[in-house]
Formats: structure tokens, C-alpha cells, sequence
């Protein structure tokens, strides 16, 4: 008999609990960690959770699109093995699928219900590749309705267009007269650029990037305004600076992440080393490292994350850890452009840990939050609601 079957019948009901929400992608960072410590106790309680997401999946007969990416983060959270079967876990398996197939189909059941309250008949969309382009004499390029081809800029620089990306073509990899363009990002878009020396940079809603067409001899240097990921191509001759208000972010060849939304700074190194500096402070990142600035101790505080949840956005994920939902709402209303009204200020202190995809309609997002019954919604026109 295996430790599933010597648990009492709480704690089988309340690991039960724990993997249904983890299904329906509700769990929180406690639940989580049940579920991972069940799983070392035993390396075939592995094969039970897929054989149960599978089993789920099967009898639920829903659309439930979240179910396969939070089996693929499963399997990258736990390390995916293959692992002989036991037969005796087999059983212990069978004695938990029940109940966690009804919580699944219970929560696909009750996405009528949960209270998301649509007020007035209007379509909220997610947000899609739009941008303005403010080239160096003062054009200005929708490039959401612009047809795919290329621009000429001031000193020759070709401007190749698509759908979802801009990127700059030269003779020149360098020189001394710096041309300045600006890409403009509104709420509820996004858009991606490749830079003339082979760097390329995702922009979130509500973003802007002021960059030049060429750079120059000594230096790489762009100002951003918002959030932006940074792949940059490797220079030991010339660092490559990202310049946010009075901080800046410095790098030799790495990739990073930049969130600058309300004067709230936050650099994620994912791979390479940056450089943080802001007034009389200055830190270096390693891989995996992330640095808050403090305004109350005039400092930046570094702290150990997975660096690569923090760049998900650019993938069509939204990804919150024990967040609180003030955050979570501002976001999700800079991408779907949308106005949020909390009923009682107390509310935006709840903290939820959330995995999202971004082109879900709003309102099974929303429903998703409400599920907890700690929270309704009512959306009227563009405004939301936010209220017990």
C-alpha cells in the first residue's frame, strides 16, 4: 500500500481540492506546493497526475484550452520522467479520479454562472499588433493598417514592415549622425522591432521606444517608456543601454525583461549579466535575478525568481505569483483596454497566483478570478466592476 492510500479521508479530500484547482488554473502558491511535495514522495504520483489531466480532459467534453498549457507547466515544473508504472499507485490513482474529474466538470459547468455580469452589449477584444511609427522628419506610420514593404529613412535606412514586426536594414552598421526614431505602442496592443545592429525588442501595451535608426561609434543607447523585452546581440566594444527616466539598464549581449508602468521599476535577467543603476544605487543581475526599486529606501531590492515567467507576456501569457489584484486588473486593462472601478478599496489587496492566456475573451479571465468566490465582477461598456 502506497502513502496515497495511508492518508485520512481530509487529506486525500484536500490534495483533491489542491489538483482541481491546479486544473482549472486556480491554485494558489500553497496548493502548489502541496501538490509538488506529493509528487517527491512518490515518483509515480507523476503518472497519477497525468493519467488524471488526461481522464479529465476526456470526460469533461468541454473547451477547456487552459488544461494542456498547465500540463505543459507541470511537466517543466517537476522535471517530465518516464517512470515505470506500479501497480498498487494505479489503484491509489483511481481513488482520487472521481473526485477531481467532478471538480473539473463542475467548474466547466459553472463558467455560465460565476459572477461575471456583461451590463451593456459591447465586444471587448484582447489586444493585437498595432503601433504608430514616428519616423525622424515627422511622418507618422500606422502600422496597423500599413500594407507589408519597406520606408526609406532620412540617411538611406530601409524599413522593412510586416504585420507584427518592424526591422531596420543598413549599409552601416554605425555612425555619427544619430537619426531618431520613436514606436509607439497604445493600451491593448503590442508590436516587436529588430534594431540595425541585430537586437530585437517586444513592447507591451501602453509602450513607447525612442531608438536611432543607426547607432553610434561608442555606444548603444534606446529610451523606453513601459515594458519591453530585450534579446540584445552580443558587443563587447559597445554596451547596449536601456535608458528608463532617471534609471538605466546596461548590457553587453543578454536577454531581460523592463517594466516601467507608473514610475514602478523592475529589471528580470533571464540569460547573460545587465548592469541596474538608478541615482546612487547600482546592482548586477545574474540569470534567474530580479531587481525592484524601492522608492521609501531609495534603493534596489534583488531577489531570486524564475526569470522566464516574467517574460511570458511576450508568448500570449499572463503570469501572476501571489499578486494582488490592483496589479493583476491594471494589467489586464492595459491590454484590453479597459477602465477599472473598485467598489471597495479593500479589494485590491486580495492576492490570487494566476496563469492566463491573453487572447481568452475577458470575461472567462474574469470568471476565472470570481471562481474563487472571493470576488464578482460587473462589466459595463468598458469599465469593470470590482466588487464583493
Amino acid at each position: 500500500m502506497d502513502e496515497f492510500e495511508d492518508m485520512n479521508l481530509r487529506e486525500r479530500l484536500e490534495l483533491t481540492k489542491c489538483i482541481a484547482h491546479w486544473m482549472v488554473g486556480t491554485a494558489t502558491e500553497k496548493e502548489k506546493h502541496l501538490i509538488d511535495k506529493w509528487i517527491e514522495e512518490d515518483p509515480d504520483n507523476q503518472n497519477k497526475m497525468e493519467a488524471l489531466c488526461r481522464r479529465a480532459a476526456e470526460e469533461g467534453k468541454a473547451d477547456c484550452p487552459d488544461l494542456e498549457f498547465h500540463w505543459r507547466d507541470f511537466e517543466n515544473r517537476v522535471g517530465y520522467r518516464k517512470i515505470g508504472w506500479r501497480h498498487y499507485g494505479w489503484v491509489a490513482a483511481i481513488l482520487i479520479l472521481p473526485v477531481c474529474i467532478t471538480c473539473y466538470l463542475y467548474y466547466q459547468l459553472r463558467k455560465e454562472t460565476v459572477p461575471v455580469i456583461p451590463v451593456a452589449e459591447e465586444v471587448i477584444v484582447p489586444g493585437m499588433n498595432k503601433a504608430l511609427l514616428i519616423m525622424a522628419d515627422g511622418k507618422t506610420v500606422d502600422l496597423e493598417k500599413a500594407t507589408d514593404g519597406s520606408l526609406q529613412e532620412q540617411n538611406g535606412t530601409r524599413i522593412l514592415m510586416s504585420g507584427e514586426q518592424l526591422q531596420y536594414k543598413t549599409d552601416s552598421a554605425r555612425t555619427d549622425s544619430m537619426v531618431y526614431n520613436i514606436l509607439v505602442v497604445p493600451v491593448g496592443g503590442e508590436y516587436s522591432i529588430v534594431l540595425s545592429d541585430g537586437s530585437q525588442v517586444w513592447l507591451n501595451a501602453g509602450s513607447k521606444l525612442r531608438y536611432p535608426v543607426v547607432f553610434a561609434d561608442s555606444l548603444r543607447q534606446v529610451e523606453l517608456v513601459g515594458e519591453g523585452y530585450f534579446e540584445v546581440c552580443k558587443s563587447t566594444e559597445r554596451p547596449f543601454v536601456v535608458k528608463v527616466a532617471d534609471a538605466e539598464v546596461k548590457a553587453l549581449g543578454t536577454g531581460f525583461n523592463v517594466s516601467a508602468y507608473e514610475n514602478v521599476l523592475t529589471a528580470t535577467l533571464v540569460e547573460g549579466k545587465i548592469v541596474v543603476a538608478k541615482k546612487d544605487d547600482l546592482v548586477v543581475l545574474q540569470p534567474n535575478q530580479q531587481a525592484c526599486w524601492s522608492e521609501a529606501e531609495q534603493c534596489f531590492a534583488v531577489r531570486k525568481v524564475e526569470a522566464r515567467n516574467y517574460a511570458l507576456w511576450k508568448e500570449g501569457v499572463f503570469w501572476f505569483s501571489d499578486s494582488d489584484l490592483e496589479t493583476i486588473l491594471k494589467r489586464l486593462a492595459r491590454w484590453y483596454d479597459l477602465e477599472v472601478e473598485f467598489v471597495q478599496e479593500s479589494l485590491k489587496d486580495m492576492r490570487f497566483s494566476l496563469e492566463l492566456k491573453r487572447y481568452h475573451d475577458i470575461e472567462d479571465i474574469l470568471r476565472k478570478i470570481a471562481y474563487t468566490q472571493k470576488v464578482r465582477f460587473v462589466i459595463e461598456g468598458r469599465k469593470v466592476k470590482v466588487m464583493k
